[in-house]
């Protein structure tokens, strides 16, 4: 074997050898999880801390399904700002009706 080519395999070995910028200064993105996603962070209300503010508020049965059709509706159109087309219109639709059963448990109006 040449020393040439002995000099060029050891050269190889080392610049191998060598770990990249990316293992050196490691980069979190935006979207990677973080231990508290997995674990939480223990800072999270407890279910019984929720049913008793809940029941603390003692609201009624229409202003509860009230508020469950503006939640819907919240969530149909945050869901449209994501899709496109017919399928957009199609949930502001559902988004405006859901208000719409709001206002009628709201007002005490039975829906026909």
């Amino acid at each position: 074997m040449s020393r040439v080519s002995l000099a060029v395999i050891v050269f190889a070995a080392l610049v191998n050898a060598v770990p990249s910028k990316a293992a050196l200064f490691p980069t979190r993105l935006v979207s990677d999880l973080a231990e508290d996603d997995l674990t939480g962070s223990g800072f999270e209300p407890d279910s019984e801390a929720r049913s008793v503010a809940g029941a603390a508020r003692e609201d009624s049965l229409e202003v509860k399904v009230a508020r469950q059709w503006r939640e819907m509706a919240k969530r149909a159109r945050r869901q449209a700002e994501l899709l496109g087309g017919s399928q957009r219109d199609m949930l502001l639709d559902r988004a405006v009706e859901y208000e719409i059963r709001a206002k009628r448990l709201e007002s005490g109006n039975k829906p026909s």
